[in-house]
């Protein structure tokens, strides 16, 4: 199915909150996908694939233990989300992470900021580790990326991000029915 980069970018955001991340965490998600979107990497496979991860995880757990070393997260692997955010504040010259989980994620923050990264096939759904180093200036990851139409998302894909986007729906009840939410009580089909 042909989705457009603002659906992407709303689901992504919906479905990472859905999974338990802070809405400032499911923000960044939104915007990594379009950037992966934009560049014709698999965003939202890679976002279900962290979603299913990492769902619900305490943050103490896919949080760094220490940027000061070897990145590396108390739970064992480390969340591409939380690295990604973390990289662009600190800007370090050079960082290197232990066991990441979608390092392609990881890819949406650390390019945009002017970082190289060393590392295998992005695509796989965890490495062993990760190196990056700043190359260039922030920005200068390929200006001239022209703005897809749409991207062909797999429909199963879709389906299944869909059920952690929609836990952030509000349940439906008498309640909010008589206060105006969706159709009411009343259907008027005129």
């Amino acid at each position: 199915m042909l989705c457009s980069l603002n659906e992407i970018e709303v689901q992504v955001r919906k479905a990472v909150r859905g999974a338990g991340y802070s809405w400032g965490l499911a923000e960044e998600a939104g915007k990594a996908a379009r950037w992966l979107s934009c560049h014709e990497y698999a965003a939202v496979p890679a976002f279900l694939g962290l979603c299913a991860r990492f769902d619900h995880s305490a943050y103490t757990k896919i949080a760094l233990a220490s940027p000061d070393t070897i990145w590396t997260a108390p739970g064992g692997m480390l969340c591409p989300l939380v690295a990604g955010v973390t990289l662009r504040d600190l800007a370090p010259d050079r960082m290197e992470s232990g066991p990441m989980a979608f390092p392609v994620i990881f890819a949406a923050f650390a390019v945009p900021a002017g970082y190289a990264m060393e590392t295998g096939d992005l695509s796989e759904p965890a490495v062993v580790s990760l190196t990056c180093r700043r190359k260039a200036q922030p920005g200068q990851d390929g200006a001239d990326i022209s703005t897809p139409p749409g991207v062909d998302v797999d429909e199963d894909i879709w389906r299944r991000i869909d059920i952690f986007a929609r836990r952030t729906y509000v349940p439906a009840s008498d309640v909010s029915r008589r206060t105006g939410a969706g159709a009411g009580t009343m259907v008027d089909n005129d």
